[in-house]
């Protein structure tokens, strides 16, 4: 990451902690007045700031706007909440949860810094709402955040990324789209044992998916995504182990289908990585991973780019079960002579050379638009703009 990046990510957690104290103090840090609701309620006009103090009740918008310049647009502080039909924006965060078993159904989210935070929520459903062109993310599981599902929401053309779990486990984010994002459309962040399938992750502006680790991270269920069309990378695992990445297709993208990065003891299995700028699949500085029943067709510039690449690893790869085809089929040059590979029971017609133009071109391009990002916590951010 270059300088500018770096000091971005520096304030952003220079400012946390102030975020942090303000957002369960709406009322008192806004001039706006605040709604408080203990009993189910349908709004009959547009409304300002809400807090949900009521456990039990269901807050219904019926389509009517949430609008303001508080900390938060609609609060929910109980259990057993349902939100629903509300159209919020302006907020540093749009819909927040810290409660168990909340609802937050069908509603939209556009123009607020985060769009809906599961601020260490439990047990809830986030399903079929629209959360775009916020100016931070779409949707955040974070601050321990457990047992949720995340699914069949839209999260595209956000600032940075389109849905993150980030320090956070046993949630499943299924059947959502993510595109458009000027980062990642999904990402895991420190945030191990979750799983990732059936979504829609494409034309994101670096990746499709992320599973972040830095030593904390990883046990993850990646299955059954579309990650197509990302500007660097479909699927990218870094610095985490223990995940089992399957079924995905990862087709289009920039440099690599997917790229398995410091990364180790990972099932990678019966994935699609074709027609990828330079790979279909990367493993750089990666050890102990299995490789079983991928396709790689059709990578780099007329299909005569390099179907899975082994570079800088430590220990062993099997690398099983795997189609690897090209227009023009080369043999695969080995680097780190001496260190074991094992490839058993393989069907490819010929292993296709790894040429020292990759090494030296597309590594390095990939360096300086680097896979990991600074360790970073993602749990509280202030809208771009505003003071320290």
């Amino acid at each position: 990451m270059g300088v500018s990046g770096s000091s971005r990510w520096r304030r952003l957690l220079g400012i946390a902690a102030a975020v942090v104290a303000m957002s369960f103090g709406t009322s008192q840090a806004s001039a706006e007045s605040t709604l408080i609701i203990t009993a189910s309620t349908t709004l009959a006009a547009d409304s300002g700031p809400i807090t949900v103090a009521g456990s039990g009740v269901t807050l219904d918008c019926a389509g009517h706007h949430v609008t303001g310049t508080a900390i938060v647009g609609i609060n929910v502080l109980a259990n057993n909440v349902t939100v629903t039909n509300c159209h919020v924006a302006g907020f540093s965060v749009g819909i927040q949860t810290s409660g168990d078993a909340t609802r937050l159904l069908a509603n939209v989210l556009t123009s607020n810094d985060q769009g809906i935070r599961l601020a260490g929520a439990t047990n809830g459903q986030t399903s079929g709402n629209t959360a775009t062109s916020n100016r931070s993310w779409g949707i955040i599981a974070a601050e321990g955040a457990t047992g949720n599902t995340i699914d069949h929401n839209t999260a595209d053309n956000n600032g940075i990324l389109g849905i993150v779990v980030n320090s956070s486990s046993g949630n499943l984010v299924t059947s959502n789209v993510a595109q458009g994002n000027t980062d990642t459309g999904i990402r895991l962040d420190f945030a191990p044992g979750n799983t990732v399938s059936s979504n829609n992750a494409d034309a994101n502006q670096h990746y499709g998916i992320l599973d972040y680790g830095a030593g904390t991270g990883g046990n993850n269920t990646i299955v059954g995504n579309t990650a197509n069309h990302n500007v660097l990378l479909g699927i990218a695992l870094n610095t985490t182990s223990r995940d089992a990445v399957s079924g995905n297709s990862a087709n289009n993208n920039g440099v690599t289908g997917i790229d398995v990065g410091l990364s180790s003891s990972s099932q990678i299995q019966d994935n699609v990585a074709m027609h990828n700028g330079n790979l279909g699949f990367a493993f750089f500085g990666a050890d102990d991973n299995a490789v079983t029943g991928n396709t790689a067709t059709n990578n780099g510039t007329q299909g005569n780019g390099t179907g899975f690449n082994f570079q800088r690893f430590v220990a062993q790869h099997r690398l099983e079960q795997s189609r690897v085809s090209q227009r023009r089929s080369r043999l695969l040059h080995l680097l780190r002579v001496g260190i074991q590979r094992v490839y058993r029971q393989s069907r490819m017609p010929e292993l296709l050379r790894g040429c020292a133009r990759y090494q030296h071109g597309c590594w390095k391009h990939v360096e300086r638009q680097p896979l990991l990002h600074e360790p970073r916590d993602l749990t509280v951010k202030r809208p771009p703009g505003e003071s320290h």
